[in-house]
């Protein structure tokens, strides 16, 4: 017994160095056959039992990791503010949000939709499929990174993916997602391609290695150092326009990837930076669809959180003419009051108002779709409406006493809660001029 310990324990230290060398590996919980699950099961919790009774009797050399205070300490050193202990838990250990200090002087302008057209988070997708609404000609399958609640698609390293959800586009709309990859993910090739191409009746026969079609092709390709871009354009008449850049970032952070267009024009962003601004990208009196390519070697890349939006929000109209405005743009990280980056362009519009209309008093209010508890659906809305007038106050200098907050839960529903687009229509964010 005693030969036994000494081994387990030799094997626990060798895997506590592992950890503490391998920081930012990620573990990817995926479909098993139900018999190995059960044998694993088994064989776990026979290991569990013989390594407690080593950590209690040889004390903290072998605790595990605090990844919690290791995510504060973190955090600390970016300057972000922390929320509670139990937001903390409920964003995920497992996943590296990035994080970056807002500014005031900010490019960053993007605001989603007012109507949410389209809303993918792979939620109702068991893991280790391919989701039934979308179509490939390669493949996939639905993976959780351990401590994140979001579900990611990992497509095949080359292929095409068509969401057959979301067919022609309008003139006027909003793309947002997230991607990130795996530690191991290859530097050279591509990443993942969002395509919006000349309508056709069937997306499944967009060649990845041919540009004859009037399209508009932006690519990113997250890396150790930061995440590459690049752009293609040809236009209906054979024009063709390039360009492709770098931005720094954190070894596997999560990437907001932003989209919008307006007519012939498209905006890109990365996180909270505005990386392309093209006046002529589109055709005019042309029809697009959207579908999305992979084209690289080694590793992984993943994606969630895909939301199409369409209409042109008017801020200033709105809260000052009309005395309301809501917005789906104010995002926040799941199951938290964690404000993300992508909320920046719409809270930027939303204090210049303000501060442009210096007698008028704003009341902030949550809301959220019906998933989970009644009760905590309601504290997490008041959390998320005093996270706004915080942002407003702290960022960008709004005097405190002109916002009240208030938190509905998921009691006033917009949008049916029985559909993805109808839950993301539901999350929302009221401002009601008093």
């Amino acid at each position: 017994m005693k030969k036994i310990l000494i081994i387990l324990a030799f094997l626990t230290i060798q895997e506590e160095l592992a950890a503490q060398n391998g920081v930012g590996q990620r573990v990817v919980q995926r479909s098993k056959d139900q018999t190995t699950n059960r044998a694993e099961s088994r064989s776990e919790q026979g290991v569990d039992k013989a390594l407690n009774k080593i950590e209690e009797g040889i004390g903290s050399i072998f605790k595990k990791r605090n990844k919690k205070n290791n995510r504060e300490e973190r955090q600390a050193e970016e300057g972000v503010e922390m929320g509670s202990s139990e937001d903390l838990q409920n964003q995920g250990e497992g996943v590296s949000r990035s994080s970056h200090k807002r500014s005031v002087d900010s490019k960053f302008d993007f605001i989603s939709g007012e109507k949410v057209i389209a809303y993918e988070g792979f939620e109702n997708v068991a893991m280790g499929d391919f989701p039934v609404d979308w179509n490939t000609d390669s493949g996939g399958e639905i993976v959780r990174f351990e401590g994140d609640d979001m579900n990611w698609m990992l497509p095949a390293k080359s292929g095409v993916f068509v969401p057959d959800f979301v067919n022609k586009l309008p003139e006027n709309f909003t793309l947002e997602f997230d991607i990130t990859v795996s530690e191991d993910f290859s530097n050279s090739m591509g990443g993942l391609k969002t395509i919006f191409v000349e309508a056709m009746p069937d997306r499944m026969a967009y060649d990845l290695h041919f540009s004859g079609d009037t399209q508009v092709l932006v690519e990113v390709h997250p890396l150790p150092e930061g995440i590459q871009y690049s752009y293609f354009s040809k236009s209906s008449t054979g024009t063709e326009l390039r360009n492709n850049g770098t931005k720094s970032g954190d070894f596997l952070s999560v990437y907001r990837v932003s989209m919008w267009r307006q007519g012939t024009r498209l905006r890109v962003y990365i996180d909270d930076e505005k990386i392309y601004d093209l006046p002529r990208a589109f055709s005019t009196g042309v029809e697009y669809a959207l579908l999305f390519g992979t084209n690289y070697w080694s590793g992984d890349l993943y994606f969630t959180d895909l939301k199409i939006a369409s209409g042109e929000p008017d801020t200033r109209s709105k809260l000052i003419t009309e005395g309301k405005f809501v917005t789906n743009s104010i995002t926040f990280d799941s199951n938290s009051d964690v404000l993300k980056n992508s909320s920046f362009g719409v809270l930027k519009e939303i204090a210049e108002t303000l501060q442009q209309n210096a007698g008028v008093r704003v009341q902030v209010i949550g809301h959220t779709d019906s998933d989970g508890s009644e009760n905590l659906n309601l504290d997490l809305s008041k959390r998320r409406a005093a996270a706004v007038k915080s942002a407003l106050v702290n960022d960008f200098g709004i005097d405190a006493s002109r916002l009240e907050t208030d938190g509905k839960g998921q009691s006033q529903p917009v949008s049916t809660n029985n559909t993805s687009e109808g839950k993301a229509q539901n999350r929302r964010v009221e401002f009601i001029k008093l």
